[in-house]
């Protein structure tokens, strides 16, 4: 995942994963864990870990940068 020409994460399919832990994604670009935003999942479908994925992010980005600096 590409946003303003920084990868900020990944998802890719696990074909040896159980059907529900199929797809994996990412948020790859430090968060600070006190935030308590969740940075990776796995999930059934493509569509459920881009959803799960867009989520988080948003989240990421609502917060001030200072607040998350490591």
């Amino acid at each position: 995942m590409i946003e303003d020409g920084r990868e900020i994460g990944r998802m890719y399919e696990d074909r040896h994963a159980p059907p529900e832990l199929r797809w994996f994604w990412s948020i790859t670009v430090y968060v600070d864990p006190k935030l308590g935003i969740r940075t990776d999942g796995s999930t059934t479908t493509l569509d459920n870990a881009k959803e799960q994925f867009r989520r988080s992010w948003e989240r990421v980005r609502a917060i001030p940068p200072a607040a998350n600096a490591p």
